[in-house]
């Protein structure tokens, strides 16, 4: 019977010890500050393409409802966002969402005006020529309004 006995008490010790739980941590730590030099640089890209997807889309849902609508359409870049409007009739109403640059991208943007007019024929009057340029922790991209009114 005491054979038994011996025999289950081994088998019941069985686990981690202290040092390989320990070692584990240890590793996964080093790959870990191995790892992060190198996802700021990719998380930047992003932020910088998106502030300029959201910039874009903005512009264009402003000059579509300048189009549709006869009216003038203004997109604004300042304290770090974009705003448009649309005034037809001579009511100002908002067009889509603000894009929030340093808050939702993280991003600093610099246009070379401060406003775009957009006529209700779709062609931009003034502010032009139009450039915004996003940078976030080297990461650059700019956004360029022609006299047509075309994105490059």
């Amino acid at each position: 019977m005491s054979t038994i006995l011996a025999v289950s008490r081994r088998q019941s010790t069985s686990g981690f010890s202290l040092v390989e739980a320990l070692t584990v941590v240890v590793i996964a730590g080093i790959l870990t500050i191995m790892v992060l030099p190198r996802i700021e640089p990719l998380a930047a890209g992003r932020g910088v393409s998106g502030a300029r997807a959201g910039f874009t889309g903005l512009y264009t849902l402003a000059r579509l409802t300048a189009l549709q609508t006869h009216g003038t359409a203004v997109v604004s870049v300042s304290g770090g966002r974009a705003v448009a409007t649309i005034t037809v009739g001579g009511t100002t109403k908002s067009i889509g969402s603000a894009v929030a640059f340093d808050s939702t991208f993280k991003v600093t943007a610099s246009a070379s005006s401060s406003t775009i007019t957009i006529q209700p024929t779709g062609l931009v009057t003034t502010g032009l020529p139009f450039t915004l340029v996003l940078t976030r922790s080297g990461a650059v991209d700019s956004v360029r309004i022609s006299g047509y009114g075309r994105v490059e």
